[in-house]
């Protein structure tokens, strides 16, 4: 190699970084070898490089994918605990297979409080009324009937649990003397068990089955007391 040649590399730096190409010219600062054109290659994403070095936002995209799956799954369990692992209606009322919720409502005048707890074991109706409700009083007496038959039926066979919304103690008690009915009536003043319960619309009957999960919703009336004492038996 001439002096020329080695002053004019001493002034330029091009000396060759991985020996030179097949055309005799230099090489400057190649990272991977010559392209098929001649010319460098310069991190292209659609090559494979051999230290995987190019796959690597690839591999990065696909861990942060797994990662939101992960994330997902996460929460969706975390919401089925949260709401007890029980079946929701779309439209935010309560649903058969749901755990009942545990109300307790007043037997005015006694002292006494009724719970859905003291009921486990046996099928129990849960039903909510008003007197303002005209469905609710032409029913009323055929649960009453159901209530007394099953009082003649051996024990565990079945409860009612009979549920006053909004009245004041006055009518209701009016109201079951001039009827006639002679199951206990509890009171719900402020709508407590009523908003449990997710009712809409009056009457509403729920059927709890001896687990303690709700069986069957009837909203609206039931026709007979033997139709009361069918779904009671059903849900046994």
């Amino acid at each position: 190699m001439s002096a020329s040649s080695e002053e004019y590399r001493d002034r330029t730096g091009a000396g060759p970084a991985g020996g030179e190409g097949e055309g005799g010219g230099p090489n400057a600062g190649r990272e991977g070898g010559e392209g098929e054109g001649g010319g460098p290659i310069v991190g292209r994403e659609d090559d494979g490089g051999a230290d995987g070095s190019v796959r690597r936002p690839r591999r990065r995209r696909a861990a942060a994918w797994l990662s939101l799956l992960v994330l997902a799954g996460t929460a969706a369990a975390i919401g089925w605990l949260l709401l007890g692992g029980a079946p929701r209606a779309s439209d935010g009322r309560i649903a058969v297979g749901e755990p009942a919720p545990a109300i307790e409502a007043a037997l005015p005048g006694t002292g006494t409080r009724l719970r859905l707890a003291d009921f486990r074991g046996e099928p129990v109706l849960v039903h909510f009324w008003a007197t303002w409700c005209e469905p609710c009083k032409r029913e009323l007496p055929r649960i009453d009937l159901a209530a007394a038959k099953l009082a003649e039926r051996p024990q565990g066979s079945g409860a009612v649990l009979v549920v006053n919304v909004g009245d004041s103690r006055a009518t209701m008690t009016e109201f079951a003397e001039a009827s006639g009915i002679a199951l206990p009536l509890a009171s719900d003043a402020a709508g407590e068990s009523a908003g449990a319960f997710r009712v809409r619309a009056l009457p509403a009957s729920f059927i709890i089955g001896p687990d303690g999960r709700i069986e069957r919703i009837v909203q609206g009336e039931f026709a007979s007391a033997d139709e009361v004492l069918d779904a009671l038996d059903a849900a046994r």
